[in-house]
């Protein structure tokens, strides 16, 4: 990621390709370069991140041509026991919030270059995926 904060740990070389060798339509998705995934664990572990909020950007990623214009996100607070977790995406004013020993996946709206800020509090590891394609808003509990 272009300017992750210390606490956004990358778990990714490359975006990742969802439904390898899989054929794609490339009217379907923008930028042709068919269904693709970031993975990006917010870490609120780190001491003294408590509650802090954890600010990035997906900038190099879209301009590399890495993921075309992220419409989707999932995100797994299944790990966290006792607090929501919120994400937040200011050019468009967005706000999500997950609730606890929950799961979701939800459609964005943010424009490019994607900007993001995510909060909980509790030392948790929140994993998400950013996804280059159109999602249903769906949350669950995870069990």
């Amino acid at each position: 990621m272009s300017t992750p904060s210390s606490n956004a740990r990358l778990s990714w070389a490359n975006s990742v390709g969802l439904w390898p060798g899989a054929p794609t339509d490339p009217h379907m998705l923008p930028g042709g370069i068919g269904p693709r995934a970031i993975p990006l664990v917010f870490d609120f572990t780190a001491s003294g991140s408590n509650g802090a909020a954890i600010v990035t950007d997906f900038t190099l990623e879209e301009q590399n041509g890495l993921i075309g214009s992220i419409q989707g996100i999932f995100i797994d607070n299944s790990a966290n026991p006792a607090n929501n977790f919120t994400i937040t995406f200011p050019n468009c004013g967005q706000k999500i919030s997950i609730p606890k020993n929950s799961q979701a996946i939800m459609p964005i709206w943010e424009p490019t270059p994607l900007r993001v800020t995510a909060s909980s509090a509790g030392l948790v590891l929140v994993p998400c995926l950013f996804l280059n394609m159109p999602v249903a808003p769906v949350v669950w509990t995870a069990s």
